[in-house]
């Protein structure tokens, strides 16, 4: 048996992990559901219309980020299981109502931004428990496989339930299929409640305030994590514009554009996959050095976009990134887990996932400023160059390019 097979193998069975596995599953199959779902169901509604589902969309973007911190401070404060038990919860009631809303055929804008802003405050409060509790289920030397088993079998689940989104749609309306993502936040919940001796006891006799206060000052204490997000939120602003807003307007250009950047999308999707099918079994002695790299390849499909070569070459430039964020993503996510306190693990996750994301709208109206002008190509070579800039930037910095996963108890923060 191959050390891979042993790592796995012993994660299956691990009640625990597969009660987490389960979930978080269910969540995003679900999720790669009513997306779809969602676009297509506020556009056949009676006065639905593009600029309704950008409304939608914003305030359920808007609320997510809102909640992420304190999603991370009731993920440190309270036992995590119940944390994400509750947002599921209430992830679902308010996407059951959007999907009523749906199915039966009214165009209530206030009800559906109202579930739509309780849906995305749900997902906030959801993320940094969810991170934080991968230590408590898993012992430190299988974090690295856990994540990796996650990624894949999330990735699995996007593509499987993109695929069942186009038959429910076809088939049944866009409100059945938001109907059935409801009720994959119902079962995440019963995946859940099957979790054991993994919710730590809750802590009292600080304020919320002082609580987030705490949680930032851990955050900026470890100076390869604020490097890290500070090169991410660039890195990821000038990605957004570039993949989804400039690269269609690129492909709407060519012959087959659109059908090749479907392809391309899915080849990224591929990719993902591929990268999470290696970090299950990559070790490496310094791994940030590795992560640093991975998404500075970020750069190829905005390179690719930009260069006077055939379209096609945007499907292996997707592939290629795919497969290197989502190693980045493991070897990341298994670094805070790995040397990050237990006891603040949620709150600096928060952290860095709304710094992570801080420019991403930025980048969007950057990019949809710049569509349609004479300024595209120059503007698609500049992110190439910014993005594989900053991304390398970081090896500059020590606690970067020395990291190691602790072994041995957390050590002291860098600072």
């Amino acid at each position: 048996m191959t050390e891979t097979n042993r790592r796995s193998g012993g994660l299956l069975r691990n009640r625990n992990f597969r009660s987490l596995l389960g979930a978080r599953t269910a969540v995003f199959f679900g999720n790669s559901i009513g997306v779809v779902g969602l676009s297509f169901g506020i556009l056949q509604l009676p006065g639905g219309s593009g600029s309704e589902l950008g409304v939608v969309l914003f305030v359920r973007s808007v609320a997510l980020v809102g909640l992420l911190l304190a999603g991370g401070v009731f993920g440190d404060r309270y036992p995590k299981r119940r944390v994400m038990m509750i947002a599921d919860l209430l992830a679902g009631v308010s996407q059951l109502g959007i999907g009523l809303e749906v199915v039966s055929r009214h165009n209530d804008a206030a009800i559906l931004l109202l579930f739509s802003a309780i849906n995305g405050g749900a997902t906030g409060l959801f993320m940094p428990a969810s991170t934080g509790i991968i230590p408590e289920v898993v012992d430190r030397p299988l974090l690295q496989s856990a994540n990796a088993v996650l990624r894949g079998t999330i990735n699995l689940a996007n593509i499987a339930g993109s695929g069942v989104a186009g038959v429910l749609i076809a088939t049944v309306g866009p409100g059945i299929s938001l109907l059935v993502n409801a009720f994959m936040y119902f079962g995440s919940v019963a995946c859940l409640s099957m979790l054991r001796g993994a919710a730590a006891p809750t802590r009292s006799g600080s304020s919320f305030l002082a609580d987030l206060v705490a949680g930032w000052r851990s955050f900026v204490a470890y100076t390869w994590v604020w490097v890290i997000v500070a090169q991410a939120a660039v890195i990821n602003a000038l990605s957004a514009g570039a993949r989804q807003v400039l690269g269609p307007v690129v492909a709407n250009g060519q012959p087959n554009g659109p059908t090749l950047w479907a392809f391309a999308l899915g080849a990224q999707t591929v990719g993902l996959l591929a990268g999470s099918v290696v970090g299950l079994r990559f070790k490496v002695r310094y791994p940030l050095r590795t992560a640093v790299i991975c998404i500075s390849f970020s750069f190829l499909p905005i390179f690719v976009l930009a260069a006077p070569v055939p379209l096609i070459w945007i499907l292996p430039a997707m592939f290629v990134c795919g497969f290197a964020i989502d190693l980045f993503t493991i070897l990341w996510e298994t670094a805070l887990q790995s040397r990050v306190p237990a006891e603040a693990l949620s709150r600096v996750s928060s952290y860095d996932a709304l710094g992570s994301f801080a420019l991403y709208p930025v980048g969007l109206l950057a990019a949809g400023a710049l569509a349609g002008s004479t300024s595209v190509q120059p503007a698609l070579y500049a992110g190439a160059i910014a993005v594989l800039v900053i991304g390398l930037a970081a090896l500059l910095v020590p606690d970067v390019r020395n990291f190691r996963y602790a072994d041995d108890p957390v050590p002291a923060a860098s600072r």
